[in-house]
């Protein structure tokens, strides 16, 4: 096992008794997602991130994680209707926006994706 894994598998197992601490903390679970993301563990990353939103389900940032993670197993269909969810709760968040023209430009609609980077552009000029 290289360093690198060895890392995440010790911050894995720390998330892990985290969460078995305080099982309704949903940042743990975004923690476990990342790790298991990091991994290359998808599966496992979009059931920690499921989680997450079905504890705080008014959280937009579970929700763009959510999509995010779909994005990685390809379910570009679901991963949109996440980000959608995501931007309903949160219409100025800039990030919302680029997740959304990702996965709109993994579909190849490419128009859409341009108008959704547009927006996120529009939102955080600072950050372009």
């Amino acid at each position: 096992m290289d360093k690198r894994k060895g890392e995440l598998e010790n911050k894995l197992e720390a998330i892990e008794k985290a969460i078995e601490l305080a099982p309704k903390d949903a940042s743990n679970w975004r923690w476990k997602r990342i790790i298991l993301r990091d991994l290359k563990r998808h599966d496992e990353a979009l059931e920690a991130i499921d989680k997450a939103v079905e504890l705080t389900p008014e959280d937009a940032s579970n929700w763009r994680l959510k999509g995010v993670a779909l994005r990685d197993l390809k379910r570009y269909d679901e991963a949109l209707e996440a980000i959608d969810k995501a931007i309903e709760l949160e219409p100025e968040d800039a990030t919302n926006w680029w997740c959304k023209g990702s996965i709109l430009k993994d579909l190849k609609r490419n128009q859409e994706a341009l108008k959704a980077f547009d927006k996120s552009t529009y939102l955080a000029p600072e950050a372009y």
